[in-house]
């Protein structure tokens, strides 16, 4: 896989060039590990590892920030100002380890254990709402696949309830209280998608599936009744 051109091989970051200067994306950063790795070839492993590391220096460690466990969304932010970064980057962290552990270097993936361990108990703590779907449906993800990966069974049934709480609520109107954008639409099946594809949990993988595919009639009906 070809490296994108955005990417800062000394930073080990995705970047962008602005009037003010150069911004590197967590966020951006953590997708482009999940593609190095699902490629296969072992220096898109090397590369990745790096850009995992660069990442994880991006999350907040200090035990009196509010947010520890949060990440930046850019490296040069320096404080953590949006609450939503940790979901995006768990949810492409963990699957990645539960899948392919194996090819994963020892000091890397205990790091990556710690970060996610960490961004948990983030995700615990701001416990976005119910309504709030693109994110919520990310923490029911990251919960539930984390717990597993972790071993972790409080962190695992704190999101198999959310999971079913969601579903309950969604369920009186058939679809997501806020739902008219095809973007976030499709973002919601995948999330579901993966949570049904990965958890170990059975209530877990039969109702993200219906849900699903729920959203996708719902979707499938707005562009063709």
């Amino acid at each position: 896989m070809k490296l994108p051109p955005e990417f800062d091989p000394v930073a080990n970051l995705v970047a962008r060039q602005e009037e003010n200067g150069t911004f590197h994306s967590v966020i951006q950063s953590a997708a482009l590990v999940e593609s190095l790795i699902r490629d296969g070839s072992q220096e898109n492993f090397e590369t990745a590892e790096l850009v995992i590391n660069a990442v994880i220096d991006c999350q907040s460690t200090d035990p009196e920030d509010p947010h520890v466990g949060n990440f930046l969304w850019e490296k040069e932010t320096e404080v953590v100002e949006d609450l939503n970064a940790v979901q995006f980057v768990l949810f492409r962290f963990i699957p990645l380890l539960i899948e392919f552990e194996g090819r994963i270097s020892v000091v890397t993936r205990e790091r990556m254990r710690v970060a996610i361990r960490s961004g948990l108990e983030a995700i615990a703590r701001i416990d976005v709402h119910l309504l709030y779907t693109n994110i919520v449906l990310k923490d029911i993800c990251n919960s539930c696949l984390g717990g597993e990966l972790l071993g972790d069974t409080e962190i695992a049934e704190r999101g198999y309830l959310k999971l079913r709480r969601w579903f309950d609520r969604t369920r009186q109107s058939g679809i997501p209280t806020e739902y008219n954008s095809p973007g976030y639409t499709s973002l919601a099946i995948e999330v579901l998608g993966r949570l049904a594809s990965t958890t170990e949990d059975v209530d877990a993988r039969v109702l993200s599936t219906i849900a699903a595919a729920r959203l996708s009639v719902s979707a499938a009906a707005l562009i063709n009744p």
